[in-house]
């Protein structure tokens, strides 16, 4: 997945992940409505400008979630489960944690460029990076396991931003997302 600045907005380019097809999920997500000083956003309120009603319902597929704050901030978050895993004819790694899906989910050239931080309560540990499109820099932050695949962009009025406590809102996040295994 590619990140794309589009009229000030980031959206997202997703990638097919070739490999097969669709897996079955394994994994349900209950989302948060509020945590910290974020709220969800109302429906039809999203920073997804590319989708006219982007889908928020992680049981459905990818989410494109939209989260507000006061001053203007706004969080915008894609909750992907499931990622799916394999190995291209090359033999390179793609899936979750690879040099491969840290720069796709990043929207970076290399894996190296991304810091590191303290993951959430699930483990693991949240990547950021400041890539810039059209010569505008922004925040882009992740956090990958085998259950999921979870990006976030800080907002301000609208406009992708860069953030130096991006991947403390983004900890706050994950924290109240709860992942568990799907029952049959």
């Amino acid at each position: 997945m590619g990140v794309v600045l589009v009229g000030g907005a980031v959206g997202w380019l997703v990638a097919g992940r070739g490999g097969g097809g669709a897996q079955p999920v394994r994994h349900t997500a209950v989302i948060p409505q509020a945590f910290g000083a974020y709220r969800e956003a109302k429906a039809g309120d999203n920073e997804w400008p590319e989708y006219a009603s982007p889908n928020t319902d992680v049981s459905k597929g990818e989410a494109y979630l939209t989260y507000r704050a006061s001053g203007g901030r706004a969080m915008a978050i894609d909750v992907k489960l499931d990622p799916v895993a394999y190995t291209a004819d090359d033999g390179t790694r793609i899936g979750p944690g690879s040099d491969n899906d840290t720069t796709s989910l990043l929207g970076i050239s290399d894996a190296g460029i991304a810091r590191s931080y303290p993951g959430p309560r699930q483990g693991g540990e949240i990547q950021c990076a400041a890539p810039t499109y059209s010569g505008v820099t922004i925040t882009t932050c992740a956090w990958q396991s085998k259950a999921a695949e979870i990006t976030y962009t800080p907002f301000l009025n609208h406009r992708a931003v860069v953030s130096a406590t991006a991947q403390n809102d983004f900890r706050s996040f994950l924290d109240a997302l709860v992942i568990k295994p799907a029952t049959s």
